[in-house]
């Protein structure tokens, strides 16, 4: 999925908000825009407790994010992303709810370093996609259930997913590329395999 100067002009022109770490996003409610419901970047911030829903874009766009607290937002119904990382390390995006969006729930693109942790991504057509030379990241714990495709990693090396539970998912996951889908000592529950693994190309 290449992204151009021009897609990213388009996401932020059609956003309701542009954001930064000048002005961070708790507990708001952005819903029903012609674009993204949130875009931009933040450096050392919390965005917390914030509920998108149903735009036209992806729910929330982060651009340039780095040293980020991402947690317990609910992003839901979005025709693009649920939550969408371009360009960022060392974030956290945790126990957030993304659900019902029309590609993925949460999505990272040339990011590295970030952790997605205990979040919730559902009835998406991907739960989690690590794509573009998204390296060494960190995957754990995370629900996803009844998606189309439960986890997808694309041109993306290095990336440790373990303890995830990928339930009812039509296909659990599909992995490009080399990563660990085991810490060394759990791996992943597979709704479909009553089975831990550990370095697997495709399911």
């Amino acid at each position: 999925m290449p992204i151009t100067a021009e897609i990213l002009y388009r996401l932020l022109l059609n956003s309701e908000t542009f954001f930064s770490d000048r002005h961070p996003r708790p507990k708001n409610s952005v819903s029903n825009n012609n674009g993204s419901g949130l875009f931009g970047g933040c450096v050392n911030s919390s965005i917390t407790g914030n509920t998108i829903k149903a735009n036209n874009g992806s729910g929330v766009v982060f651009l340039n994010a780095f040293n980020n607290r991402i947690a317990s937002n609910q992003a839901g119904g979005n025709k693009g992303n649920g939550i969408m990382l371009i360009y960022g390390s060392n974030n956290s995006i945790a126990g957030n709810i993304a659900g019902g969006n029309g590609n993925s729930g949460i999505s990272l693109l040339f990011s590295w370093k970030n952790s997605i942790i205990a979040n919730t991504a559902h009835k998406n057509f991907i739960g989690i996609f690590l794509g573009n030379s998204s390296d060494n990241n960190v995957v754990a714990s995370n629900k996803v259930e009844s998606n189309h495709l439960g986890i997808q990693l694309s041109s993306s090396i290095n990336n440790m997913l373990h303890e995830n539970y990928l339930n009812e998912n039509d296909y659990s996951a599909f992995d490009d590329s080399k990563n660990e889908w085991d810490n060394g000592m759990k791996g992943n529950h597979f709704s479909d395999f009553n089975w831990q693994c550990n370095e697997f190309s495709v399911i």
